[in-house]
């Protein structure tokens, strides 16, 4: 399973947080958790664990400077994006 481990909005300050729950959620993060099993097995070393954060944060600021550059949706087009089953 996964935790949100930061806060609801930037800024947020979080005191409603328990700080000992975050560290024990901070263990069982998944990626963290592939990551030294992947170490320890000799898939991924020093050098190709950076390179392959450096890919995934490229690909975040990617999509979030695409993401501020795009035209905001109409409502109609909003609309269409929402659905419940």
């Amino acid at each position: 399973s996964t935790h949100r481990r930061s806060g609801h909005y930037e800024g947020d300050q979080q005191s409603y947080r328990d700080a000992l729950a975050d560290a024990e959620w901070a263990e069982l993060d998944p990626i963290a958790r592939l990551e030294a099993v992947a170490r320890d097995e000799g898939w991924l070393d020093e050098n190709a664990a950076r390179a392959l954060t450096a890919e995934a944060d490229a690909e975040v600021d990617r999509a979030v400077r695409f993401g501020r550059d795009s035209e905001p949706l109409t409502p109609e087009q909003a609309a269409g994006l929402v659905y419940a089953t």
